[in-house]
C-alpha cells in the first residue's frame, strides 16, 4: 500500500509506470530507492511540495499533484500528458 497509496506508483499495461506521489500531513520528507518494476529501476524522493524521480543518470523534478512516466522501453523520464 505505501507504493501505491503513497508514492502513486502504477504499472500500465504498456509496460510504463507512473508515478503520481502523494503528500502526507506528518511525513514531508520520504523516499523509495531501488524500485525494480518491468525490468527498470528508479528512486521516488518526496520534498514537501515537490518529489524528484531518478533513474540512472535521469532526474525528473514535479509539484505533488502532477505525474511523471518512466517509459519501459528507455527508461526516459517524462511529465504525463
Amino acid at each position: 500500500c505505501i507504493i501505491l497509496c503513497v508514492f502513486g506508483v502504477i504499472a500500465r499495461p504498456d509496460a510504463d509506470a507512473l508515478i503520481k506521489p502523494h503528500r502526507l500531513p506528518f511525513a514531508h520528507e520520504l523516499a523509495l530507492h531501488g524500485l525494480h518494476l518491468r525490468g527498470r529501476s528508479f528512486d521516488v524522493r518526496i520534498d514537501g511540495r515537490n518529489f524528484a524521480v531518478c533513474s540512472g543518470d535521469r532526474t525528473i523534478r514535479a509539484s505533488i499533484g502532477e505525474t511523471v512516466v518512466v517509459a519501459s522501453q528507455d527508461g526516459a523520464l517524462q511529465p504525463a500528458n
